[in-house]
């Protein structure tokens, strides 16, 4: 039986006297993905937010198995735009407290189709480049952080098609090695175990 990383019961969450999250329940276990799908409003990101512990429930209980469980990609940008790529992963990898090397930086990034640009990884400032690169960037961040639990919020947004293919490449790994994903996107990912429309 899979063990349960992720329990969540009764989740409850206004704002300026708005329900946006009611009586939200759901569990995620090992090898599992769950999607989240909706419109644009409809509290993806909210819930996303509220499970990566960065936004307090109304009422409601949300039970990691352990601390240090997860990682989270936020729909925008946030990663340090005058450094570079590989500066970016090695100071993610430390804010996770997950050691990381240069050729393991670097391996990140040609996994996402930046290995083209070896020198430009380690010299360039991150905001010379692309919308989608600095997105693949942010995504190599989250894979150095080694968390068991990625939580994503729309992964794909300005990924090309071959992007994408590999994007979803890396998740299926990600749960056939036993690791978990909760991913919010108008995108289906190619598997998912759970549907959640909100």
């Amino acid at each position: 039986m899979l063990a349960s990383l992720l329990d969540v019961n009764n989740l409850t969450f206004s704002r300026d006297d708005q329900c946006i999250i009611q009586n939200r329940f759901l569990s995620l276990n090992e090898g599992e993905i769950i999607y989240l799908t909706g419109p644009n409003g409809s509290g993806k990101s909210t819930l996303l937010k509220l499970l990566a512990n960065l936004l307090t429930p109304d009422s409601g209980k949300i039970r990691w198995a352990r601390s240090y469980l997860f990682a989270y990609l936020s729909h925008k940008i946030s990663i340090k735009h005058f450094a570079s790529p590989v500066e970016n992963i090695l100071y993610a990898a430390n804010g996770y407290q997950q050691p990381c090397s240069l050729p393991v930086a670097l391996s990140l990034l040609e996994r996402l189709q930046l290995g083209e640009h070896r020198c430009a990884l380690q010299e360039r400032n991150t905001v010379s480049f692309s919308f989608g690169q600095q997105r693949k960037i942010s995504m190599a961040c989250i894979m150095a952080s080694n968390r068991l639990v990625w939580i994503l919020d729309e992964p794909f947004t300005g990924l090309d098609e071959a992007a994408k293919a590999i994007l979803n490449h890396c998740f299926q790994e990600k749960v056939k090695q036993g690791g978990a994903i909760i991913l919010a996107s108008h995108l289906a990912p190619a598997i998912y175990h759970q549907k959640i429309d909100l």
